[in-house]
């Protein structure tokens, strides 16, 4: 049952009242919010890119591939991917490592990060790992042959995912 006032001083207060208290909420949950991921980084990096990865494979099996049921096997392989490797490896390697690796913040300095993350990063660890995650998750099973298909797919792939990826 909504309240009516009809007092239009005791309205006004009121609707101060209502908004001041929003705001409190809004700018408590906002701080909160901010405490946490601070307190855990790399939880909150891990928790969000998995769920992104999750979420893009999701949309473009249904919307770009028109696929009637989504392939929760495929979907696995995205979601463990982000969680691992996209979430918390990177988030070591870009938050840790190349701070480290590369200090300072010149032209020359991004240059090199972006020179280290398309070509070794992206080239020599993301794609590699990528198939050999992807086999094991569409097998459903990890053995020496897991490693060989996962080197086998990279080497056949490797001059058009470096390609892309430039």
């Amino acid at each position: 049952m909504a309240m009516v006032l009809k007092n239009p001083a005791m309205k006004a207060s009121f609707d101060v009242a209502s908004e001041a208290t929003h705001k409190f909420s809004f700018s408590a949950l906002k701080e909160g919010l901010q405490k946490r991921i601070a307190a855990r980084p790399m939880a909150f990096a891990v928790l969000v890119t998995g769920t992104k990865t999750c979420l893009a494979d999701i949309l473009v099996q249904k919307s770009w591939e028109k696929k009637p049921e989504i392939d929760w096997r495929r979907n696995f392989v995205f979601t463990a991917f982000g969680l691992g490797y996209l979430g918390a490896f990177q988030y070591v390697l870009y938050s840790r490592w190349f701070p480290v690796w590369f200090p300072g913040t010149s032209a020359s300095t991004t240059a090199k990060c972006v020179a280290f993350d398309q070509s070794v990063n992206t080239g020599m660890w993301y794609y590699p790992l990528f198939y050999v995650v992807q086999d094991a998750v569409m097998n459903a099973k990890i053995e020496v042959n897991t490693l060989r298909r996962g080197g086998e797919r990279y080497s056949r792939n490797i001059f058009a995912d470096m390609t892309n990826c430039w």
